[in-house]
């Protein structure tokens, strides 16, 4: 049989009958982080507003808060530091208020100064209650710090996002 090429099928021939595929969809949802950033430091001026009490110079919260902003600068010793007080129109007389303004400004840069900031970058000015910065009268018991000449700085993170894909899979 095999010389001569001819083959001979003896038996029962089964032909395999295959099932009809059936498909179904679903949608999954992929989990992924992604990196996002936050600006701390954009267009080169950082400004903080430290707040004081009625007729106060010194403050608890001033003195935590100004530790971190003299952290901050001597990191960024590229910068110039302007230190603005003020005191609210609700309450004293010009005289008294320009004392308090002047008492805050000092302090301030002190500070600043005690913490290791260069003093030849730091510029003070004091204006009393000639000069409201903000409408609500309880907020110009201030000191506004500004720096400028900062190159911009972004603090990263990570999002949790998603995405929907739609997959195609077979049915038995």
């Amino acid at each position: 049989n095999v010389l001569a090429g001819v083959k001979i099928a003896l038996g029962k021939t089964y032909k395999k009958v295959e099932a009809e595929e059936e498909w179904a969809t679903r949608i999954d949802t992929i989990w992924y982080d992604e990196e996002a950033y936050t600006p701390r430091v954009e267009g080169g001026n950082i400004t903080w507003n430290v707040f004081y009490e009625i007729r106060e110079s010194d403050y608890i919260d001033a003195d935590q808060q100004l530790a971190k902003i003299a952290a901050f600068l001597k990191q960024h010793r590229e910068c110039k530091v302007t230190v603005k007080s003020y005191a609210d129109r609700g309450t004293g007389n010009p005289e008294i208020n320009m004392g308090y303004s002047q008492q805050r400004s000092e302090k301030t840069v002190k500070a600043l100064v005690d913490a290791g900031v260069d003093a030849k970058i730091i510029t003070a000015e004091y204006f009393g209650d000639t000069v409201q910065p903000f409408e609500e009268n309880d907020k110009n018991r201030v000191s506004i710090i500004t720096a400028t000449g900062l190159k911009d700085v972004k603090d990263k993170y990570m999002v949790k996002k998603f995405r929907t894909e739609e997959v195609r899979y077979r049915v038995r």
